[in-house]
């Protein structure tokens, strides 16, 4: 994640008990670390008004309030699925919709209430997840299922699975043109090592 503002890039490290390394984009070089950010701590989204990192804790399936500026752990909120893996943040609805893995589900926070205020069916394998603040959609990439989901952030309702590449794994938005670009892994087969998989190692191009 990266706070271009202060030209900070924040990168998880992935452990029982995780942390963060926070690095200075100008010089390149360690800034500090932000210690015990939870169990297995996966994904981050930014909240730049209050200067926040909310972070998905996959072993504890909890989402974790990291202050910043007290460079901790401040408060943790039960995820509303299991295996949560990667998050996004609508900064104007003040609500966290989080990729939940085991659960093959997206479940939406209002993080003022600190409590879920809704549970969305996916695909298998929920894992990369993006929002679009203009078309108001947020986009699950279902690594199991091979899917993208697309649902409509104003009343939480599917409006389209698509079938994308093998593997997807990470899903953005062009914020100019409203494209959604979907990474696809592919798939190997140890006894057959010949295969060559034709939608894998691919990117999908969703104009929606």
């Amino acid at each position: 994640m990266v706070d271009e503002d202060a030209n900070k890039i924040y990168i998880t490290d992935v452990g029982a008990g995780s942390k963060i390394w926070v690095i200075d984009g100008k010089t390149d070089k360690l800034d500090r670390i932000i210690e015990n950010t939870g169990k297995t701590t996966t994904g981050m989204a930014f909240d730049k008004k209050n200067q926040k990192l909310y972070v998905t804790n996959m072993g504890s399936n909890q989402v974790g309030v990291i202050d910043i500026k007290l460079n901790k752990l401040v408060d943790s909120i039960p995820a509303g699925g299991e295996g949560p893996t990667n998050l996004v943040f609508d900064v104007k609805t003040n609500r966290l919709f989080i990729a939940n893995q085991k659960t093959a589900d997206v479940s939406v926070i209002d993080i003022q209430a600190k409590k879920v205020v809704q549970t969305i069916k996916t695909g298998a394998g929920a894992l990369g997840i993006t929002f679009d603040p203009v078309k108001n959609k947020v986009y699950v990439a279902n690594r199991q299922s091979g899917t993208v989901t697309v649902i409509d952030a104003n009343n939480y309702k599917v409006v389209a699975d698509l079938k994308t590449g093998t593997y997807p794994n990470t899903v953005v938005v062009n914020k100019r043109t409203g494209h959604a670009y979907v990474t696809n892994k592919a798939q190997t087969k140890r006894d057959e090592p010949s295969f060559i998989d034709h939608n894998g190692d691919t990117v999908t191009m969703i104009a929606h």
